[in-house]
C-alpha cells in the first residue's frame, strides 16, 4: 500500500544493519530487484538458505559464511541482553499513560 500511495518501494533507501552477512545482503537485494524476472524463485531461495544452514552446522571453523552468521548472532544476543537489563532504554518498549 505504501508503494501505491507514494510510488516508492517499502524498503527504498534503507540499508542493512552493520554485520549482516554479505551473502544474505546479496540475496535480499536480488529478492528486491525492481524487475520481477530477475528475482530468485522460492525454490532457489530455499536452496540457498539450506546451503547456509549446512555451512553454519559444519565442523569447518575457517568457513567465512559460518563466521559471518555466528558473528551477527553473537551481536544480536548481546543487544537482546542489554534490552532485557534496561527495557525502558528501548523506545519501542516505552509507552505513555495519560491521567
Amino acid at each position: 500500500m505504501k508503494e501505491i500511495s507514494t510510488g516508492k518501494q517499502v524498503f527504498e533507501g534503507l540499508e542493512f544493519d552493520p554485520g549482516t552477512p554479505d551473502c544474505y545482503v546479496r540475496l535480499a537485494k536480488r529478492c528486491l530487484d525492481t524487475n520481477p524476472k530477475k528475482r530468485p524463485t522460492a525454490k532457489s531461495v530455499n536452496f540457498q538458505v539450506g546451503f547456509w544452514s549446512e555451512e553454519i552446522l559444519s565442523s569447518d571453523d575457517d568457513n567465512e559464511i559460518k563466521r559471518q552468521f555466528l558473528e551477527i548472532d553473537n551481536t544480536l544476543q548481546v543487544i537482546d541482553t542489554i534490552e532485557n537489563w534496561y527495557p525502558m532504554s528501548n523506545p519501542i518498549n516505552s509507552f505513555y499513560v495519560s491521567e
